[in-house]
């Protein structure tokens, strides 16, 4: 959605009509001619990465921003010609080129005694001096004019009397004004995060925009915003900094209204929890908003602009609390004149302002409504919305002269009420939410995208419900999010995205990339998500490490991918299975922490804090946060085992990382930016809280009945080992000590050709060795040995069966190799994929649980259900077995939902007829949205030994597959480590 004219050289696409833009299935004769015209969709084609149209040295041509100590003069007309959000806005930028160079501009409302150099800022249609320009063709507004929210920025030539060049930025409407303005702001060095990240700017000593012409506009999706929500944190962070006794007034939400604006949105749900004052409480808070260019609206609970929740003790929640006893009970079944008046009278109120009206009702404090029948709670939807309609039409659209949008959110069980029949008038938007965990329960079908009103998404970053609350940690996937909101957007769903970013913090990086998605939805693709993160790490720290900062925090989201920091508490990872699972996570996160805390080192000192904020406690409090929970489970584990004398030492490592999660949310609130974010890092709020160590450490002390060493031997898999010549797996022995006193033991294997990590020591209570085999001298064939341990007058004995075939040979192996009595196949490693009916599988990044997952694309494409080998897209993996007969498969899904379709896939061996499994209704079971995959399984015959192809073809497009695994395995969290192929990606 860019457009680039430098030097003379102009680059255009025209758009389709605006009803394809933003999903709006009508729109009036009146309407196209003003909207869709020429609706521009640039490109910066053939620029290398991140060129921008600022420069830091002055060419021929080019307009001086701030040179030799000298900033360009600012001109904006006054409030008579002017938005006062734009004239705000031009303040900023003010400000900004200070930041930058330590230089004001002087900031002028007329065209007389500038600066040669000036920058010229109106909106079109509204400031003189731009529409002057337009009219003596000086700048180029084809494409602009008449949009929503789209700016063109320009280097003019004696734009007016006494000025050489002028840099024009204009905007087709306020908020395009405005988003020019904060382009160069961010162009410049200032990133939008710089008050709610402490991001300092960079500083320059020269400042030069390239001749040329640079376009924006319009977005992608029309409302594109924010849900402050779970805001116990925030208002008390608030309530701290700003002193307002009701809490999140208007100086709080100030900071919100230029942050959103920064960030290219324009749309906020404001905090409406119990610990929260109404936001219309406060006279300034619309009026601001309003003023800033934020359109305002409301929850799906929250119908007609009303914060419906009752009275909390303690906080005043402000004019909008429901008070029965005044009004009545909040049933419309039996007290329609009351809440009828309640709607109305925040219509009279509010109907001046640029909100959106949320339709429909729910129950006070966001409860489904009570004691009425799915068939009844129809009628009753029906004849609320008829009502609200009314309203608005007689307060609000009066007032601006045109049809306001109305919003109607099926969440929860409102969902299952408009799926059983419930007639949404078509102008109104449906604002499809997921399912709290970030996979879309339902997309508009080809139907319900006809619609005036268009379609949205609802979008959960942070949430608190019954089946898992994340309210501390960003923990969602760039890949979920780009896959989700990339199906949306093919789903024609566009006039409105709405993310919960519970209390912003620390969701800022997902909160930028979804706003980022919402306003050019085509600039990113399945090949260049991990891009956004680059260049939001090069924009904000130094470029040098902005490669390294992407990948830490992509590494970070795929390592809470496979389970959030939140839901770690509780057995989870194996510690027996695949090399202790358990441990590998440990080591993970310790990992990624060593990364981290080396880039916080060497960055500027003026980084650090916004290092830290944004990278580095995220990564440190989930890593600590997952070892004080597997610790603690494990001293579990080692009680069930006996390990007596080792349960202290697990008590002690999960207690030590539990007080370090505490002493880095300490530092976070009262040393990180001296204090500013005090209170804002909680994870334990008074209402919710994430489980605490000293409320589930094992509190059983063990001693040994025995007061001399005494030897126990655990293996991996409690049971002989296994070895594979095609995996060249290793596995560990846990020497044990459940006696007293030191352990002296020795071990001792049958062969040379069998590696132990180490062969004595002295345990006082335990103590873990490899085993592993020298391949390159190992005997072909298959092998029973053993290695043997003796510590004192005890011995025990551990039995080794090595698998090394003649045939086929590990080098020669084409594709994957059946070892351990399964195959583990991840689906991104596939042999071969085929396209057909015009869709095909992709791989898509930093999905699932284990790196990448694949999916179809475009998720347009209709269900096949019959003919499926000659209709279906479809994956080959080509497989080696060892062994003939039938074995179970399960396929690692992706739990995504679509209760339009479904969610099955197809699965044949070599030309076998296509077996159909998955779920017809498309709903995952409630435990997946925790563990984020769902298993479906089913049974395959392998006729004879050698190479056979497994195929998986698409039956209904909204499936993602993460891995397959084929044979008898153990279970755990993760599965068995994929199998030796040649295919690995």
């Amino acid at each position: 959605m860019i457009e680039i004219k430098f030097f003379g050289r102009f680059e255009q696409i025209i758009s389709s009509k605006l009803k394809r833009k933003w999903g709006i299935g009508f729109l009036s004769p009146v309407t196209v001619f003003l909207l869709s015209v020429q609706t521009v969709f640039g490109i910066q084609t053939d620029q290398p990465r991140n060129k921008q149209y600022i420069k830091t040295e002055v060419g021929a041509g080019d307009f001086k921003l701030f040179s030799k100590g000298l900033a360009a003069d600012i001109v904006v007309k006054g409030t008579k010609e002017e938005y006062v959000g734009v004239i705000r806005a031009a303040h900023d930028l003010q400000k900004d080129v200070n930041r930058v160079t330590g230089t004001t501009p002087n900031l002028k409302t007329d065209i007389s005694a500038l600066s040669k150099h000036t920058i010229i800022i109106g909106t079109i249609g509204k400031s003189s001096i731009i529409d002057k320009l337009i009219l003596d063709d000086k700048i180029d507004v084809s494409g602009i004019k008449g949009q929503w929210e789209s700016f063109v920025i320009q280097v003019v030539n004696n734009p007016v009397p006494g000025v050489e060049k002028g840099l024009v930025i204009a905007g087709s409407d306020k908020r395009g004004t405005i988003y020019g303005i904060y382009d160069v702001s961010e162009k410049i060095g200032v990133s939008p995060w710089y008050y709610w990240a402490d991001v300092p700017p960079k500083k320059k000593s020269t400042i030069a925009i390239r001749q040329g012409i640079y376009k924006q506009g319009p977005p992608s999706v029309q409302y594109r915003g924010i849900f402050i929500n779970d805001e116990f944190n925030l208002v008390k962070w608030s309530y701290n900094t700003f002193g307002e006794k009701k809490f999140l007034g208007p100086e709080a939400h100030k900071t919100i209204f230029e942050l959103l604006l920064r960030l290219k949105a324009n749309y906020l749900w404001p905090g409406m929890h119990r610990c929260t004052t109404d936001f219309n409480t406060y006279q300034d808070n619309p009026r601001l908003a309003d003023e800033y260019g934020i359109i305002m609206g409301t929850s799906h609970c929250e119908p007609m602009m009303r914060s419906v929740i009752v009275e909390s003790p303690g906080v005043d929640r402000g004019i909008d609390v429901y008070d029965e006893q005044k009004r009545g009970p909040y049933d419309y079944t039996v007290n329609k004149e009351g809440v009828h008046r309640y709607f109305d009278e925040n219509a009279i109120k509010l109907g001046k302002y640029e909100n959106t009206w949320t339709l429909g009702i729910r129950g006070l404090d966001d409860e489904p409504m009570s004691n009425i029948k799915n068939e009844n709670k129809v009628k009753l939807l029906s004849s609320v919305i008829d009502d609200q309609r009314d309203i608005i039409n007689k307060r609000v659209n009066i007032l601006h002269n045109k049809d306001v949008l109305q919003v109607f959110c099926p969440y929860k069980e409102v969902l299952d009420i408009y799926n059983e029949g419930l007639n949404v008038p078509e102008d109104v938007c449906l604002l499809w939410p997921d399912d709290n965990h970030g996979y879309l329960r339902q997309v508009l079908t080809p139907e319900e995208q006809k619609r005036s009103g268009g379609g949205g998404v609802y979008y959960h970053l942070s949430v608190w419900n019954g089946i898992g609350s994340f309210l501390w940690l960003d923990s969602t996937s760039p890949g979920l999010i780009w896959s989700e909101m990339n199906k949306a957007y093919q789903r024609n769903m566009k006039r409105m995205w709405i993310v919960n970013v519970g209390d912003i913090k620390p969701a800022e990086v997902n909160m930028e990339f979804f706003l980022s998605m919402a306003y050019d939805a085509d600039k990113w693709n399945e090949n260049n998500i991990s891009d956004f993160y680059r260049n939001f790490a090069e924009r904000e720290f130094e470029p040098e490490y902005g490669k390294e900062i992407a990948d830490i925090l992509c590494s970070y989201y795929q390592l809470a991918e496979a389970q959030r920091p939140e839901f770690s508490h509780g057995s989870h990872f194996s510690h027996s299975l695949y090399g202790d699972e358990a441990m590998k996570r440990i080591q993970a996160y310790e990992s990624l922490i060593n990364r981290a805390e080396k880039i916080y080192k060497v960055l500027p000192v003026e980084q650090k804090d916004a290092f830290y904020q944004l990278v580095l406690y995220k990564v440190k409090a989930a890593g600590l946060y997952t070892k004080a929970m597997i610790y603690e489970d494990r001293s579990y584990e080692y009680q069930r085992q006996g390990r007596v004398r080792s349960i202290p030492e697990m008590s002690k490592l999960s207690k030590k990382a539990f007080a370090d999660v505490k002493n880095e949310t300490e530092f976070y609130n009262k040393t990180m930016s001296n204090g500013k974010w005090n209170y804002i890092m909680n994870p334990w709020y008074d209402d919710i809280k994430i489980p605490k160590i000293e409320d589930t450490v094992n509190p059983n002390n063990f001693w040994s009945q025995y007061s001399e060493p005494k030897l126990m031997i655990i293996t991996e898999k409690d049971e002989n080992l296994d070895f594979s010549g095609y995996t060249q797996n290793k596995r560990f022995i846990d020497i044990v000590n459940t006696g007293g006193g030191k352990l002296a033991w020795k071990a001792k294997a049958d062969e040379n050709w069998i590696k132990l990590s180490k062969t004595s020591g002295v345990a006082f209570a335990d103590e873990r060795i490899w085993v592993d085999i020298d391949w390159s001298t190992a005997p072909k064939g298959v092998y029973t040995k053993s290695i043997n341990f003796n510590a004192g007058y005890e011995s025990k004995t551990v039995t080794l069966t090595i698998s090394n075939p003649e045939t086929p040979k590990r080098e020669d192996i084409d594709g994957y190799v059946e070892a351990h009595g399964y195959i583990a196949i991840e689906a991104e490693n596939f042999y071969a994929k085929h396209a057909n009916s015009g869709c095909e599988w992709k791989n898509i990044p930093f999905l699932g649980r284990s790196g990448s997952s694949v999916s179809l694309l475009p998720s347009t494409a209709e269900s096949i259900t019959t003919e499926i080998d000659s209709k279906s897209p479809y994956l080959e993996y080509k497989i080696y077995f060892e062994k003939a007969g039938k074995r179970p498969l399960d396929v690692y899904r992706i739990p995504t939902w679509n209760l339009n379709i479904g969610t099955r896939l197809a699965i044949s061996l070599d030309n076998n007829k296509p077996t159909i499994i998955g779920n017809p209704k498309g709903m995952p079971a409630n435990k997946s949205a925790r563990t984020r995959i769902e298993i479906v399984n089913t049974v395959i015959d392998v006729p004879n030994p050698g190479y056979h192809t497994l195929k998986i073809y698409m039956v209904d497009p909204s499936v993602a597959i993460d891995r397959i695994v084929i044979g008898n395995y153990e279970h755990s969290y993760f599965g068995p480590p994929e199998s030796y192929n040649s295919n690995k990606k």
